[in-house]
């Protein structure tokens, strides 16, 4: 693995572009090695389940020709075996085959976590996620539902990202006919148009990351996949990665060609090495980003203290109004509340007129973009496709923008009357919160440009990271909420004034856990500084008082929950 290649990656999650595409080693991993979590034990365990329940019963030399081909697993004499398992257990619509899915997928357990930890925060991070592998293992772990390919209505809606969900590229064993186990099966989704479609778009319009493959790339339907790569993408252009331990690295290299856009990224020696690895790209090192904590609210701030220094020399100010004098000269202004003013930094608006300027010129603009030029009609497709995805980035952009500064001006008015040191914190944290939520928004957009952006001021690709929630897998550090809230610890909270009716908020972990075992229902400071700021700022429609609020619920990075105020923390 060379710097570029794992930079090149931490810059697509970045960017929210990745497609983790598992396959059955994080399984085999996961489960230490139950026999059902691989392809061939799977396999073995059906000839097993055949011999025992089949009728008629296989006769003697079937069980050991299959054996026998199991012992030697080829690809054909994998799907040779698989097709004779199908037969025998009437798939899939039998009642046997759905007896076998159930006793050997639908059993597995999970014996270690940390690889699929690992995946976790890749999709906290905003990365989709797909699946070769028939079981729910990280279904469990993500509280995603299964999607399997033959759904076509809900794959459409997870990978518009309207909804959640784990693709099942395969199948899921408690749907059996989504289940693509032998030939026949292989042919039936390398042949349905949809099936066909979902993969051509995560390959075309998404970064897929291949994790816990062996030659599971090899098989029918990936080798069709590509196939169409090489023969209808360019060489040069965007990569996908594909992640294997440093003694795998030279083999895979050598094996995938330029033509198949594909990086071998080693991320250790050992398979125990790949959960820490794939932590690190979604958090980097403190030495890429070197920030400063702030003084407490109300002290004066010098510029060394409400910037951060990038390895490239960029500065970049977080807070949308910049500092705690901006602040305070604001409240002391008695702005109109439709209307306070809020100063961006110099990056923040280059990107917000960028945007702009693709979308009143995109007709000259795109003219960068080299996609099928020799193909008119594939190239409009193309082009449609981009302008949609741009204006639909414009719009959530454009929305945010003007609701800024409405949630700005009611919480100016809804702190009124408050310590003066309190009401700056509650409107700093209003002002970070707005400023992370453009910041993602302008990421979402920045990756559907194809030009590198204004160099002068500040790439995407070296900002921090910009997670939807702060919520890292507690009791992770988190050094973007330390540089923006001086926090460097959260968790979510059900915040509300009654158990059944409640919003999900940020807050410190600490004070959060504090509120929920004392079951506090007054606390102001916390209120003003936590959950009015996020309350205005989302939109909550739900009803809350600062003089009757409760945190019913925790839930960290996991979303592993602790209800009551003595029950033990699953975090800590």
């Amino acid at each position: 693995m060379t710097p570029t290649q794992k930079d090149a990656l931490r810059a697509e999650i970045e960017a929210g572009q990745i497609t983790v595409v598992v396959g059955t080693g994080t399984s085999i991993y996961a489960t230490d090695r139950q026999p059902a979590a691989s392809w061939t034990g799977l396999l073995r365990l059906g000839v097993q389940f055949c011999e025992t329940w089949s009728k008629p019963k296989p006769h003697s030399e079937w069980l050991t020709r299959h054996l026998d081909q199991l012992n030697n697993p080829t690809l054909p004499h994998l799907l040779e075996v698989a097709v004779e398992i199908e037969r025998q257990l009437g798939a899939p619509d039998g009642g046997l085959f759905r007896e076998f899915l159930k006793s050997t997928i639908g059993a597995l357990t999970i014996q270690r976590r940390e690889m699929l930890d690992g995946i976790a925060a890749l999709v906290e991070a905003g990365a989709q996620i797909a699946t070769t592998n028939y079981d729910g293992l990280i279904e469990s772990v993500i509280n995603y539902p299964a999607v399997p390919w033959t759904n076509s209505n809900k794959a459409e809606v997870v990978m518009r990202g309207r909804d959640k969900g784990v693709l099942h590229l395969h199948g899921y064993w408690d749907e059996p006919k989504s289940v693509v186990l032998g030939i026949r099966s292989y042919d039936a989704v390398r042949t349905d148009p949809h099936a066909q479609a979902v993969q051509r778009y995560l390959a075309f319009a998404r970064t897929l990351v291949f994790i816990g493959y062996g030659d599971g790339l090899d098989d029918p339907n990936f080798g069709h996949l590509l196939d169409w790569l090489r023969q209808n993408l360019p060489p040069a252009g965007f990569y996908h990665f594909r992640l294997c331990r440093n003694a795998e690295e030279e083999a895979l290299r050598a094996k995938h060609q330029l033509d198949e856009r594909i990086l071998v990224v080693s991320y250790g020696e050992h398979y125990e090495d790949l959960g820490t690895f794939l932590h690190t790209l979604v958090h980097p090192v403190d030495s890429v980003l070197k920030t400063t904590r702030s003084p407490s609210i109300g002290q004066s701030r010098t510029a060394d203290a409400t910037t951060a220094t990038f390895s490239d020399g960029v500065k970049f100010e977080t807070d949308c109004i910049v500092d705690v004098a901006s602040i305070t000269s604001l409240l002391q202004r008695t702005p109109s509340p439709a209307a306070p003013p809020l100063l961006w930094h110099p990056s923040v608006r280059t990107e917000i007129v960028r945007l702009e300027d693709w979308w009143d010129h995109f007709e000259d603009r795109s003219n960068v973009i080299t996609w099928a030029e020799n193909d008119p009609l594939h190239r409009a497709n193309i082009l449609s496709g981009l302008r949609a995805e741009l204006r639909k980035a414009r719009e959530r952009v454009q929305e945010r923008l003007r609701h800024f500064p409405q949630a700005l001006g009611h919480a100016l008015v809804q702190t009124t009357g408050v310590d003066a040191d309190l009401r700056v914190q509650s409107i700093g944290n209003l002002t970070g919160f707005m400023a992370l939520q453009l910041i993602r928004l302008l990421r979402i957009a920045h990756r559907n440009l194809p030009d590198p952006g204004p160099r002068e001021h500040l790439s995407f690709a070296t900002l921090p990271d910009v997670p939807s929630w702060l919520v890292e897998l507690v009791p992770s550090r988190s050094v973007l909420g330390s540089y923006v809230f001086d926090e460097d610890s959260f968790l979510k909270a059900r915040v509300g004034s009654k158990e059944d009716s409640y919003e999900t908020i940020v807050m410190p972990r600490v004070q959060a856990e504090y509120l929920h075992k004392s079951m506090r229902t007054d606390d102001l400071p916390t209120f003003l500084r936590w959950v009015l700021p996020q309350w205005l700022l989302y939109g909550f429609e739900t009803v809350i008082t600062p003089e009757y609020w409760r945190v019913w619920v925790l839930t960290d990075g996991l979303n592993r929950e602790c209800y009551m105020s003595g029950q033990e923390r699953p975090w800590a």
